[in-house]
C-alpha cells in the first residue's frame, strides 16, 4: 500500500523525546525516539517486541545541546540575514545552511549513526521552517536543494530505511518527496477560521501524497495547557474522512 513495506503494518505511533522507561510505548508499532535518551541495546529491546524505532534528527537548526555543535563553523555553515546567523531564540538554536556540502556531509554522518545503532529510519524535523524562512528566492531554492541532495543521499545508501519528514508541505515536499516514505504533519492550527481553512486545505494535499505518491501521512498533536477541547475535536472530525494515523502526545512528548 505505502512506499516502503515496513510501513503497511503501522496503526498506531508515538513521538516520545524523554529517556528509556519513563513511559510506557507497548500500545504502539512505531515508535519516534529522541536517540540521546536510549542506547542501541534498548532499541533493541523494542525491536525485538515488533516495534518500528525511528530516529529524531533535527536537519536545518542546531544548538548548543546537540553534541555535533561545536563541529560547526558560525563563519560558514549557518544561514546569515545582514551578516547574522538565523537564531530561533524559542529554542536556543541557529540554522544550518543545508546548501553546503560539509553540513550536508555531517548531517549524512549524523543519520548513517543511528541505523548504527539500530534505527529503522529517521524522523527529520525543523525542516518545515524553511517554507517560512524570510529569504530571496534564490537562496531559499538554494536551501531546499541542499535538503533535497541530503535525502537523496541517504535514500540512494539505505533504500530500506524508513524516511519521515516532519511539515514542509508547502513547498519543500516538491523537492523531496521522491526520497521520503512518509510525511507528519504536526500540530495543525485550528485557533481561528482562516486557520481550519487552512489545514483542510493542508489535509486535502496529504490525501493526494497519500493516493498518489503512495506516503503515510501521520498527523500530531501535542497537548497543550488550557488549549481548548474543540480544537481536539474538530481535529478528529477532519481526519474522518482520511486514513492518517493520529497522534495526541503529552506536552514537549514526553
Amino acid at each position: 500500500m505505502y512506499k516502503i513495506d515496513a510501513l503497511n503494518h503501522i496503526k498506531r505511533f508515538a513521538v516520545f523525546y524523554g529517556r528509556h522507561g519513563e513511559r510506557c510505548l507497548d500500545r504502539y508499532d512505531l515508535l519516534i525516539l529522541e536517540p540521546a535518551g536510549h542506547t542501541s541495546e534498548q532499541i533493541g529491546i523494542y525491536k525485538k517486541a515488533g516495534k518500528t524505532v525511528v530516529a529524531y534528527q533535527s536537519v536545518l537548526e542546531t544548538g548548543r545541546h546537540q553534541d555535533c555543535f561545536e563541529r560547526f563553523d558560525p563563519q560558514t555553515d549557518y544561514v546569515m540575514l545582514d551578516g547574522k546567523p538565523i537564531y530561533n531564540a524559542e529554542y536556543d538554536t541557529v540554522y544550518l545552511d543545508v546548501s553546503k556540502q560539509k553540513v550536508i556531509d555531517m548531517l549524512y554522518e549524523q543519520i548513517s549513526g543511528h541505523f548504527e545503532n539500530g534505527y529503522d529510519g529517521v524522523f527529520l524535523d525543523t525542516l518545515g521552517n524553511l517554507d517560512y524562512l524570510y529569504l530571496g528566492d534564490a537562496d531559499s531554492e538554494k536551501l531546499r536543494s541542499g535538503v533535497s541532495a541530503l535525502l537523496g543521499r541517504v535514500k540512494r545508501s539505505y533504500p530500506d530505511k524508513i524516511i519521515i519528514q516532519n511539515n514542509g508541505f508547502l513547498r519543500l515536499i516538491d523537492n523531496t518527496c521522491d526520497s521520503i516514505d512518509a510525511i507528519c504533519f504536526e500540530n495543525p492550527p485550528l485557533g481561528s477560521v482562516r486557520s481550519v481553512l487552512w489545514t483542510m486545505r493542508v489535509l486535502k494535499k496529504l490525501h493526494c501524497l497519500m493516493t498518489e505518491d503512495k506516503l503515510l501521512v501521520l498527523v500530531l498533536q501535542e497537548k497543550r495547557p488550557k488549549a481548548p477541547l474543540f480544537e481536539q475535536l474538530l481535529l478528529k472530525l477532519l481526519l474522518k474522512k482520511y486514513r492518517f494515523l493520529y497522534s495526541r502526545s503529552p506536552r514537549f512528548y514526553r
